[in-house]
């Protein structure tokens, strides 16, 4: 599966913090310094994708990668 340079960006800070990451947080530590509402498009599209999970926060939602930068790695090779 092909990511875009931003979804790489976002992926590698995900797999950075396996314990989840907010998405204002996650828009604040890319270097590109992309929009949260960007950053949230992208996290929609690599949840349905099967990338990315989230899960209910209060009024805000923790994204995680669901599987790991090496199982990824080796699903690109193939």
């Amino acid at each position: 599966m092909q990511l875009g340079n931003l979804e790489r960006s976002i992926m590698e800070a995900l797999w950075e913090q396996p314990e989840g990451v907010f998405a204002h947080v996650l828009a604040a530590r890319l270097p590109s310094r992309p929009a949260t509402t960007t950053v949230l498009t992208v996290l929609v599209r690599l949840c349905n994708k099967g990338m990315v999970s989230r899960e209910r926060v209060g009024r805000a939602h923790l994204y995680k990668a669901t599987a790991g930068k090496d199982a990824f790695v080796a699903e690109a090779m193939r």
